[in-house]
Order: structure tokens, then sequence, then C-alpha cells
């Protein structure tokens, strides 16, 4: 028997990743996945997807509704024969936009369909085709803007983390050489707030201060050159700026605190690994997802929240002084973070997989 199924995600890292680590996790079961992803998409994927299929949707948003429309109807037909060529036992949905042709097709084809919603608020995709799907899996306990009617069929299974994150090795860097690293990671491009507010609040701080400081920080490519000239002013000598880190988990396993976006993935990481974390959201992220994802950890005393419009050179300068002097209280705070990981949360997806389709 063929077990194809499936995996619809796109637009953003946050819903192609997890898919990518249940495609990984699916073929070491035996299955056989195929990414379904966007033209966006695509940039999230590695090169090589050793074994995993992938389908790609000539589908981007565009400002002009009628030619999103035509966009999106054209997807449509597209995965319409993909799936029928494929007649999978089951397709996961991932949210974003992407995903929605690709469940509406399957749902045509009677493929079982599952969604997998990886932020604290139910996504307005995933709430408009739950009404398709037999099952809902979330990654928080008490997930927002979930219809009572959908309650029946949701399971909390996690956040899905790519075999190449599950397999990293990490331990929260030695206090050998009484300097303490911290590393500012914004998306893809890098924040702009983070980019802009940082420098400046690091170089207020007192010689001292500053030469305790190792600074890993990723910015956007326009302002790369401003950040090396603001760090070369100050008594910070052990410092990179880059706009992409290729080896992000060697810089992460010498982290002793993060300051970044509170995506899904980020916030599965932080938990996985116990990183002591101050979350920044995206005060635009659709429903405000990223605030609530930021607030979970910052209710249970797991990570610092500062909003956008706290996250100020006054402000930052005062948590970066108390994080020189009470560095065990950011520690407490990645121990409390990883105690909130949901473990194997891929295996748990696929469990619901295999019990939905029995």
């Amino acid at each position: 028997m063929k077990k194809n199924i499936v995996l619809a995600a796109g637009g953003t890292g946050g819903h192609v990743f997890p898919a990518l680590a249940i495609a990984q996790a699916a073929l070491q079961k035996g299955f056989s996945p195929t990414l379904l992803v966007d033209q966006r998409g695509n940039r999230f994927l590695p090169t090589k997807l050793n074994g995993i299929k992938k389908i790609t949707l000539q589908l981007e948003y565009k400002k002009n509704k009628l030619l999103f429309f035509i966009q999106l109807i054209t997807a449509f037909f597209h995965a319409f024969i993909e799936i029928a060529k494929l007649r999978p036992i089951a397709l996961v949905g991932f949210g974003g936009y992407p995903s929605a042709p690709a469940v509406l097709a399957a749902w045509i084809w009677q493929v079982p369909i599952i969604l997998c919603e990886q932020n604290r608020v139910l996504g307005r995709t995933n709430r408009l085709l739950s009404i398709f799907a037999k099952k809902l899996a979330i990654a928080f306990p008490g997930t927002l803007r979930l219809p009572a009617k959908y309650i029946r069929k949701t399971q909390v299974v996690g956040i899905p983390l790519r075999q190449e994150i599950t397999n990293a090795e990490f331990s929260l860097k030695k206090d050998n050489d009484h300097k303490l690293t911290l590393l500012i990671i914004g998306g893809s491009q890098g924040a702009a707030i983070l980019s802009q507010v940082l420098p400046q609040a690091i170089a207020l701080l007192n010689e001292e201060e500053q030469r305790q400081l190792i600074v890993l920080q990723q910015a956007r490519p326009e302002l790369l050159d401003e950040i090396t000239a603001a760090y070369k002013k100050t008594h910070v000598h052990d410092f990179k700026v880059a706009t992409f880190f290729n080896d992000i988990w060697a810089h992460m396993s010498k982290a002793d605190l993060l300051i970044c976006r509170a995506g899904a993935s980020t916030i599965a990481e932080i938990m996985h690994f116990g990183i002591p974390a101050v979350l920044v959201p995206y005060q635009h992220a659709a429903d405000n997802h990223q605030y609530h994802n930021a607030l979970y950890l910052a209710e249970q005393n797991a990570a610092e929240l500062l909003t956008e419009e706290n996250f100020t050179v006054e402000n930052l300068l005062a948590l970066l002084k108390n994080f020189l002097t009470h560095t065990q209280r950011f520690k407490n705070l990645g121990a409390k973070a990883k105690k909130l990981s949901t473990h194997q949360a891929e295996d748990a997806l696929l469990t619901l997989l295999e019990k939905t389709i029995a």
C-alpha cells in the first residue's frame, strides 16, 4: 500500500519549517512525503531534500485582488491535478494562504485533512479551512480564536522541529571567560527595530560592562555597515554582524541571552534548547499572533517580553544592566522555558495522522 502524504505550506518559514520537519519524520517512518509549497516557501527549503518530493504552486500575493484570485484558481487546479496523481492517504495543511488550494483540492478528492497550527492564535486560513478538516493539531494549550464547535477534533501536539535542530548538540555556555554572549536575530532579513535600538543601548553601557559582552547580531543588509561602525566605537571588541548566520545553532549553543522576534518556530527552539530570551513580537503580525506566542512564555516566567512600543533605548539599557548583574535570573528563564517544551511533536502529529486514516 502506498503511503503518500502531502504537506501543504508556504509564504513564511513559520509555515514551511514545521512542514519540512514532518516530511523528514514521515520519511523515517516509511511514508512517502510530498511538500506542496508556493514560490516564497521555496526559499526556506534546502537544495537537497533527500527523498522528499516537492511541488511548487505558482502563487504569490498580489495587491490586485482580481489577479490574486486568478492565481488562487490556477493554483487550485494545479493542486487538484497533483493530488489526483499522488492519491495521498492524507494531507496536512500548515496554514497561510498557499495551503488553501491544496486543502480544497484534497477535500474534493475525499483525502483526509489535518490542519496544523503552530501559533497560539488559530490563523485566518486555518479558521476558514477548519470545516474541511478531520483533525486540528495545535501547538499550545488554550489556542485562541478556536471555534468551540471544533474543540472536539483538536489535539495539542506541540511545534514540529526540523532534524537539524533536534539533532543539534546544545549546551549553555560555561562561564569560564567572564564574558556573556548576546545573540540578536530577527528573521531571515533581520528586524529593523533590533538593529536600530540595540547598538544605541550597548553604547550607553559603561566601559567595564561593554567589555563583558560578546555580541552576535543579525541585521538588514542596508544597516550592516552602520551597525558595524557603531560597535567599533564601543569597548565591545568581540562582535560579529551579519545578514544571516548559516551556523545559527553553533551561535545559539554559546548564547547567554537571545533577543529575537516571537514566531512559532523561534518559540519552539527556545523551549527545546532552554535559551534565556527577550522576545520582541512583530506588532504587525496577523492577529497579533507573535505577541500571544511571547505572552505564553512570559506568563510562566520563561522569557522576558518587550513590545515594540516598549523596546526603547532606555528600557533596553536597563534590561542589559540587569542581565549583566543578575545572570542567574536569566538562566532560570531558560530552564523554565525548557520545561514547557513539547517533545517529539513530529511523532505526535504522525500518530494523530495514522489514527485519523485508520
